[in-house]
C-alpha cells in the first residue's frame, strides 16, 4: 500500500513536472481607434488607424488572427442591430508595445444609405502560449453617410 501510494505520488510529481503553462492574457490591447473620417459618402471604404500592444507569440510565424467586421445600423426609433460585412482578413498589426499602424486599415462597407452607423471590428486570436483562441471585440466606432 505505501509502495502504490508512493508510485502514484512520484507519477504525479513527473506529471507536474511536464504540465504546461498557459499565458492567458490579452493577445492584443487595443489603445485607440482612429478614423480617417467619420463621414463617408456611399461607397466609400471605412479607414482607420489603430494604437495597440500585441503578443509576440499571437503573430506569425508563432500564431495569428483572423479579423472581421461589421456594421451598427441605428434606425430611428428602434434599438440597434448589426450586419457582418462579408470581408476579413489576416491580422496586419505587427506585435510590440506602444505599436501603431503606419498606414490606415481599408475595409469596404456594404450599400448603405444615408444616416448613422456604427463600425466594429472582432479579432480571433490563435496564440502559442494560450490554452484556447481568443476573440477580442473591438470598440464601436461611430461614423455617418452622407446624402
Amino acid at each position: 500500500m505505501v509502495i502504490a501510494a508512493l508510485s502514484f505520488f512520484s507519477s504525479a510529481i513527473i506529471s507536474l513536472g511536464r504540465m504546461a503553462i498557459y499565458d492567458d492574457s490579452p493577445a492584443i490591447i487595443v489603445r485607440a481607434v482612429d478614423p480617417v473620417s467619420t463621414s463617408l459618402k456611399a461607397g466609400e471604404p471605412f479607414q482607420y488607424f489603430l494604437a495597440y500592444d500585441k503578443r509576440a507569440d499571437c503573430h506569425p510565424p508563432l500564431g495569428s488572427a483572423e479579423i472581421s467586421y461589421r456594421v451598427w445600423v441605428y434606425p430611428p426609433n428602434d434599438d440597434p442591430s448589426f450586419v457582418w460585412i462579408d470581408y476579413s482578413r489576416a491580422s496586419r498589426a505587427l506585435p510590440g508595445k506602444n505599436m501603431r499602424l503606419t498606414t490606415p486599415s481599408s475595409v469596404p462597407l456594404p450599400a448603405l444609405v444615408p444616416g448613422p452607423y456604427g463600425f466594429q471590428f472582432r479579432a480571433v486570436y490563435h496564440c502559442k502560449h494560450a490554452s484556447a483562441p481568443q476573440t477580442i471585440d473591438g470598440p464601436i466606432i461611430k461614423f455617418s453617410i452622407a446624402p
